[in-house]
C-alpha cells in the first residue's frame, strides 16, 4: 500500500513539475495589408537555419504551434523559416533558447499572427 501511494505521489509530482514548465498563448489573426514592397521574411534559407552551436537538451526549448484555423501556415521564430502546419494540425519545434519573436502568415498571405517576448521556457502558441 506505501509503494502504491509512493508511485500515486511521484506521479503527481512529475505532470505538476511538466505542467508549470509549458505556457500556452492564445495569438489572434489579422489580416495581412497588401503592399509593393518585397516581403522580408522568405522561406528559402540557403545558410541553414543560422545556427551557431548545436541544440542540446541544455539549451533547447520546445515551441508547440496549435493551429486551429482551416488555413496552412508558415511558422517563422526569430526570423526563421521552421515549416508549414496544415490546417488544424499541432507540431512541435525544438529551437535555441530564448527566442523573440514568432511569426506566422498563412501561405496565400491573407492572415498573420505574431508575438514578441523573451520566451525562456518550452510555450503553446494557439492561433485563433
Amino acid at each position: 500500500m506505501k509503494n502504491l501511494l509512493f508511485v500515486f505521489i511521484l506521479i503527481m509530482s512529475i505532470s505538476l513539475v511538466y505542467s508549470q514548465n509549458n505556457k500556452t498563448i492564445e495569438i489572434k489573426g489579422s489580416t495581412i495589408t497588401k503592399t509593393r514592397g518585397l516581403n522580408f521574411l522568405s522561406k528559402n534559407v540557403d545558410d541553414k537555419n543560422l545556427i551557431s552551436s548545436p541544440i542540446n537538451k541544455n539549451n533547447a526549448i520546445s515551441v508547440i504551434i496549435d493551429n486551429s484555423t482551416g488555413y496552412y501556415v508558415d511558422i517563422f521564430i526569430d526570423n526563421i523559416y521552421k515549416g508549414t502546419i496544415d490546417a488544424w494540425g499541432k507540431s512541435t519545434i525544438t529551437v535555441l533558447k530564448p527566442f523573440k519573436n514568432i511569426y506566422c502568415k498563412t501561405t496565400g498571405e491573407t492572415k498573420e499572427w505574431s508575438n514578441s517576448g523573451d520566451f525562456k521556457m518550452s510555450t503553446t502558441f494557439k492561433l485563433e
